[in-house]
């Protein structure tokens, strides 16, 4: 009985030991399995790399390195490194979302519990426990949508953070992802924003601030909610007090400190050529590489002139609105030497109309002829070649008239019809040389927007074609260098954001000779004809055509209706367009032309801007001899 006993006691036993280890067993493989689980679930989460920042917003500079605009896309981001941040504002931001930072593993149990237990009760997540590590986890891989599983995640990847990275590299990146209001993101844009510094010279009121802000962004924006943003700021204060991070006395001060908040506008500073470098680099480079490749485009505006050519349009607004119906008007400015673009308006109002007549096509009227006698020029005639401006058909019943209606019946020299701006001969002229051959040679100069396939007929030599005020400056440069190319440059530099170079364009000269070089001394020779310009024009309109110090090449044009009214003038060193009409192509007085619309403007700029160049006269042409087949362009 005894023996029995204690068999089925031992088989008890064995049967309690066999199970226990097998429970062990499966417990330790349960463990193992669920470890293998959740190690491959966390592997096949988002992996953030925190040491990668994100990309930064692309700033544009004058040619003296001062700041005009910066290019962002929907967020607007600036980095900043952790030790430029004071420590008192990263503490702020610690006080503010996550006391135990430096000595939790990414989580904090005590407030995940708290969390638990207010959404448990309340039967929906209202509730957080976002560490710094939770928030910047969600900022960079994950929605902010509050779910069970989007908590998992966050969690999850928090911990895996914690491991990979330290402290102070995650506090960094956190305060470079945190949203700061609207499409604002990070410490660094919050105070160039909102309080136009740089993080290191925030204050503890500021940068306590900004901590304050990013619990809830929208409702306590400094703009509408000023009252909530700064009793949470100063529940912050106190907090900075409590865990020592600050004394009784530093916050008192804080609190009293009056903030001032800078206005929530972005500026666009001279709109007109930001906006056309903006549009050429999107060209260049693709929309995202400017708006987050962090670069540094230096332009070529220069400052002093870019504010005298917007001093000189805004002047003429009431004159010219009132007196002549033109309602908008436009300069760009160009060193021909180089290219380079030195001023750019494009209209009165850029936010107003949008437009940029700049880069618009209008036509130039008889600023034009002088690229239609360069021509003429290269192809054996000269000045001094006679013209008969008389009233005939050139041939399917056009019959063109000089500005003001009939013709003097006179035979004139080119130089003459050229300095009176007579159609008739300009007309006559290109019937000799060619429409088509003009065209193609123009358009050799660099005027784009020329189409050779297309016959734009004689009336071109009226300027009837349709060109920018870009082209045009760009041909006058031509003009002013002799013939040489010269191609627009807007842009001087772009440096990446590691401070090695992109592209530059510093050393960019216009050196290529694509004119013949007397044909070209030729028309500057007939265009600053002082003496016969002063024989022919008033006093007033001859002040307008030319510069009181040195001599000046000048154009003007008037287009049919009248619509568009120009003037096209340089020096050997500066060259300077400006039109004047309406953008929406409605008409001017019927009196109103180049001299009188135009010219006004481009005098009053250029007597000024030319000052800080050296006096530089024209070449002189050499004579030509004219054969027989070019002495006369008659009937």
């Amino acid at each position: 009985m005894k023996i029995v006993n204690f068999v089925i006691k031992y088989s008890v036993l064995m049967f309690l030991v066999t199970t226990c280890c097998f429970l062990v067993i499966r417990g330790l493989n349960l463990i193992k399995d669920t470890v293998n689980i959740g190690a491959t679930y966390a592997e096949s989460l988002p992996q953030p790399r925190i040491e990668e920042r994100s990309g930064e917003p692309s700033k544009i500079y004058d040619r003296n390195g001062n700041f005009l605009y910066e290019i962002h896309g929907n967020i607007r981001q600036k980095n900043v490194n952790l030790s430029e941040v004071p420590l008192y504002v990263q503490q702020a931001f610690i006080a503010a979302e996550d006391h135990e930072f430096y000595t939790h593993s990414g989580v904090s149990l005590k407030n995940i519990i708290a969390s638990i237990k207010e959404n448990l009760s309340n039967e929906e997540v209202e509730r957080g426990a976002s560490t710094i590590p939770m928030q910047l986890s969600r900022n960079l891989v994950l929605t902010n949508d509050k779910t069970i599983e989007r908590k998992l995640k966050e969690i999850i990847i928090a911990i895996l953070i914690n491991t990979r990275y330290s402290k102070d590299q995650i506090l960094e990146r956190y305060l470079n992802e945190v949203p700061v209001g609207g499409n604002l993101v990070g410490i660094a844009t919050a105070a160039e924003v909102y309080f136009q510094k740089e993080v290191k010279d925030l204050s503890l009121a500021e940068g306590t601030t900004i901590a304050a802000l990013i619990n809830a962004p929208s409702r306590l924006s400094p703009y509408n909610a000023e009252t909530n943003l700064k009793e949470r700021t100063d529940i912050i204060l106190d907090q900075m007090v409590d865990l020592d991070y600050i004394t009784k006395s530093s916050s008192d001060e804080a609190k009293r400190q009056k903030l001032t908040f800078a206005a929530d506008i972005e500026t666009i500073k001279y709109p007109h050529f930001i906006m056309y470098v903006k549009k050429l680099l999107e060209d260049k480079y693709g929309k995202e590489k400017i708006e987050y490749g962090g670069y540094k485009i230096y332009t070529t505006i220069d400052p002093d002139l870019q504010n005298l050519a917007e001093q000189k349009i805004k002047e003429a607004k009431d004159i010219n609105t009132n007196k002549w119906l033109a309602r908008d008007a436009g300069i760009v400015v160009m060193d021909p030497k180089t290219g380079q673009i030195l001023a750019m308006v494009g209209s009165y109002d850029y936010f107003e109309t949008q437009v940029n007549i700049i880069t618009s096509k209008r036509q130039p009227g008889s600023s034009f002829k002088p690229f239609v006698y360069l021509t003429a020029f290269e192809n054996g005639y000269s000045d001094k070649t006679i013209v008969l401006d008389s009233v005939r058909d050139f041939g399917g019943g056009y019959k063109p008239e000089d500005y003001g209606g009939g013709a003097t019946g006179q035979w004139l020299t080119i130089r003459q019809t050229l300095i009176r701006s007579l159609n008739i001969p300009a007309v006559a002229t290109l019937n000799k040389i060619g429409v088509t051959e003009t065209t193609q040679r123009i358009k050799d100069l660099g005027f784009m927007s020329l189409d050779p396939n297309v016959y734009y007929g004689l009336s071109m030599a009226l300027g009837s074609v349709e060109v920018t005020p870009l082209e045009m400056v760009t041909g006058a440069s031509l003009l002013a260098t002799g013939g040489k190319e010269v191609i627009p440059v807007s842009i001087l530099k772009i440096e990446k954001e590691d401070g090695n170079l992109l592209m530059s364009n510093e050393w960019i000269k216009s050196e290529k000779q694509i004119a013949d070089s007397n044909a070209v001394a030729l028309v500057n020779n007939i265009l600053s004809d002082y003496q016969t310009k002063q024989a022919f024009y008033n006093s007033s309109w001859f002040r307008n055509y030319s510069l009181s110090d040195r001599p000046a090449a000048a154009k003007t044009g008037t287009t049919s209706g009248p619509k568009d009214v120009w003037l096209m003038g340089y020096t050997p060193n500066l060259a300077s367009v400006v039109w004047s009409g309406n953008n929406d192509g409605s008409l001017l007085k019927n009196d109103a032309d180049g001299i009188n619309v135009a010219a006004p403007i481009w005098d009053s700029f250029m007597e000024e801007a030319v000052k800080k160049y050296p006096i530089e006269e024209f070449t002189k042409p050499i004579e030509v001899t004219l054969n027989n087949d070019h002495k006369y362009i008659g009937l």
